[in-house]
């Protein structure tokens, strides 16, 4: 074949490529049909790289290429490999989406052959950035950002938009993977708004589905499902599987129920392992828990983020599990070193389909009569210890009685002193000339609520401790959201509000969501919106486009 047939081919193949990145494959289509009758090497590897492209948009119009079908090109002209090249991109992305990192392994590898010497800047930007997901989910997050960097630079001087959108959207996984969720978001958030602005339909799904993640580690998970629920209706089926994920771990179980995945798109049972665990949770099925557990952690090469997600889940909502070895943050909220629940673990903590004027307790505090730690465990997880100790009569407690004993319990055998225990249920410093009787009333209220379930003893004369009778399982209300968490919630769920709407819907009074909208509105989490005399709020993410070039 001759040199000027192949640079014809490639020219016209790869325009046709270009316009199908923004979801238009009129081009594609004609050229497929033309390239059929063509037996060169290079139509043939174009072929697969366009078809392969198609699949995901629509996975029932054509297939992925093999392995096989690829390495036949190793040796062929740079301009072959090239295409042969892009095809191993399209199969390497399908390996991303349902975190394959074996499969992904093997088409880097594959592709980085193909793409040596080739000359092709599309070529190498997508094998770059191939490499960079690899690395990123086996752990070594340096060298994902030296891929990307690479990546970014090669496909900010050539114009390829679609590569510098997937390189800023692992530029925010790789923050996130070092513990920098506030640059991890901005970067989803700045992602986000390339894609809308370029119009470019998976790297819109990738995008956004990356800004869903964050804003779950932010402790935003109602904004989490906001995100997710458009996402699910408008991706194809591909998506799903990493939709369901993030839609799990926000505790969107009725949207991840509305997900049906096969083996097809979640092949090694991540995901349906993870929705198994917690759906068993939420039952109280304690054997079936465990079988899910053992089943994931089993997992052979699992993304990392996936490990991280598991280990943060299993540690909030099983009593049984220990928490030395876990998260250091998520350890201190289990331990009651701190008050809030973890931003990560927040969806696991609340229903996000229940009343937002009465979500249910957050977190419960777990203690028993043998030597276990006391410990809190997530609201999720609570039917898990109520199938062995159910304990109804303290629900409605008043929440300072509640936090009361929670607070006592939680500090164990060795107790808690007054000036601490005050504080903690009170949130200002104990003077005992002041508070000496109000203190006073307030042990009284918790050895009477308590009542024959366990002793409120006084391990000596400043020091106060909890001898259950049994396992003890109490709500504790220093977990529950604040006010602005619940407001912000109910307009995630229910769109633009008035602030006597909010009023209503969240059982406050006026001022009081009047003073919370303001605070979100000044932090940048609502916009107002006036329409002749009303004045209503609403959740914005994206408001505003961005180009793809970079300073």
């Amino acid at each position: 074949m001759s040199t000027q047939h192949e640079e014809l081919i490639a020219a016209r193949a790869k325009k046709a490529y270009g316009n199908a990145t923004t979801g238009d494959f009129r081009a594609s289509e004609q050229c497929v049909v033309d390239l059929q009758s063509d037996a060169s090497p290079i139509a043939r590897a174009w072929s697969l790289a366009l078809a392969a492209q198609r699949w995901h948009a629509e996975p029932s119009h054509s297939d992925l290429p093999t392995h096989a079908s690829l390495e036949q090109f190793v040796d062929a002209t740079p301009k072959t490999r090239a295409a042969a090249a892009l095809a191993c991109a399209e199969a390497s992305r399908a390996a991303i989406l349902s975190h394959q990192l074996d499969e992904l392994e093997a088409w880097t590898a594959l592709q980085q052959r193909l793409t040596t010497d080739c000359g092709d800047p599309w070529a190498v930007t997508w094998s770059k950035l191939s490499s960079a997901w690899l690395a990123l989910g086996q752990s070594d997050v340096a060298r994902a950002e030296e891929l990307v960097e690479q990546a970014q630079a090669l496909a900010s001087r050539d114009g390829i938009a679609p590569a510098v959108i997937e390189a800023t959207a692992l530029r925010a996984l790789c923050a996130e993977a070092q513990g920098d969720v506030s640059e991890a978001t901005a970067l989803a958030r700045r992602g986000s708004r390339m894609a809308r602005t370029e119009d470019l339909p998976q790297w819109q799904y990738l995008a956004n589905l990356v800004l869903a993640r964050m804003r779950r580690l932010n402790g935003v998970p109602h904004l989490t499902t906001r995100i997710l629920q458009p996402l699910f209706q408008a991706a194809p089926v591909q998506w799903h599987g990493w939709v369901a994920w993030e839609a799990l771990m926000a505790g969107a179980l009725p949207l991840s129920r509305e997900i049906a995945l096969d083996s097809a798109h979640d092949p090694s049972d991540q995901v349906r392992g993870l929705q198994q665990l917690l759906d068993a949770a939420s039952r109280g099925e304690s054997a079936a828990f465990s079988e899910a557990a053992d089943r994931l952690v089993a997992l052979d090469k699992v993304w990392s983020s996936r490990q991280r997600d598991v280990a943060l889940a299993l540690t909030a909502i099983d009593a049984r599990r220990r928490v030395d070895d876990a998260d250091g943050v998520l350890e201190a909220w289990c331990l009651g070193r701190e008050t809030a629940p973890p931003n990560a673990i927040k969806g696991l903590c609340i229903d996000l389909q229940s009343d937002p004027g009465d979500p249910g307790p957050a977190a419960f505090v777990v203690c028993s009569s043998d030597d276990s730690q006391p410990r809190r465990v997530a609201g999720l997880g609570e039917p898990l210890i109520e199938a062995d100790a159910q304990i109804p009569r303290l629900r409605g407690a008043p929440e300072r009685t509640l936090s009361t004993i929670a607070a006592i319990a939680l500090a164990g055998p060795q107790g808690v002193t007054r000036s601490q225990l005050f504080k903690t249920v009170y949130g200002f410093d104990y003077d005992p000339e002041l508070h000496r009787d109000l203190f006073k009333v307030l042990v009284y209220r918790g050895r009477k609520e308590l009542g024959d379930l366990g002793e409120l003893k006084t391990v000596d004369d400043d020091t106060y401790a909890i001898q259950p009778s049994g396992t003890l399982v109490i709500p504790d209300p220093r977990c529950e959201q604040s006010l602005e968490d619940r407001v912000l919630r109910a307009l995630a769920r229910r769109g633009a509000q008035s602030a006597r709407e909010t009023a209503e819907e969240n059982g406050l009074p006026l001022r009081s969501a009047q003073r919370a909208l303001k605070h979100l509105v000044e932090n940048g989490a609502l916009v107002v919106e006036r329409a002749r005399n009303a004045v209503t709020y609403r959740v914005e993410d994206t408001t505003f486009s961005e180009p793809t070039k970079w300073s």
